[in-house]
């Protein structure tokens, strides 16, 4: 288990370091993205509802599968399951894990494209109350 345990961690930084590197090209190119359209920040908003949505089933079936798989391993140190199902369980458990990290990195990634689009709204507001001054 101690594999499982090191594995996470190396996953969860890879995936840091990952949407780190998404954030500061997200943040980079906000300068070169001057003609924004008005409708994205609508699109935006379904996504963002939508990965909400799929952010909340996740973590209850996270929640669930981490119990199922706690009481797998006691029943293992019980000796009233096998190795396998241990296994089993850790596989689905990992990749619910994985799939949940996405979906934050995602939802992350488009409440700072609805954040910018926000900015660059009000900027070019002002800049046109500023142009009629």
């Amino acid at each position: 288990m101690k594999l499982c345990n090191f594995a996470k961690v190396a996953k969860e930084i890879i995936l840091s370091g990952l949407l780190a590197l998404s954030l500061f090209a997200l943040l980079a190119g906000q300068s070169a993205r001057a003609n924004v359209e008005q409708d994205v920040p609508v699109e935006l908003e379904k996504k963002i509802a939508t990965s909400i949505a799929t952010l909340t089933v996740l973590e209850q079936a996270y929640f669930e599968e981490k119990q199922r798989l706690s009481h797998i391993e006691l029943a293992f140190q019980n000796n009233e399951k096998g190795i396998a199902e241990v296994f089993e369980q850790a596989i689905v458990f990992h990749n619910l894990e994985d799939a949940l990290i996405t979906v934050r990195a995602s939802l992350v990634k488009e409440l700072l494209l609805l954040k910018a689009s926000q900015v660059y709204e009000n900027g070019t507001a002002e800049t046109k109350k500023a142009r009629l001054l």
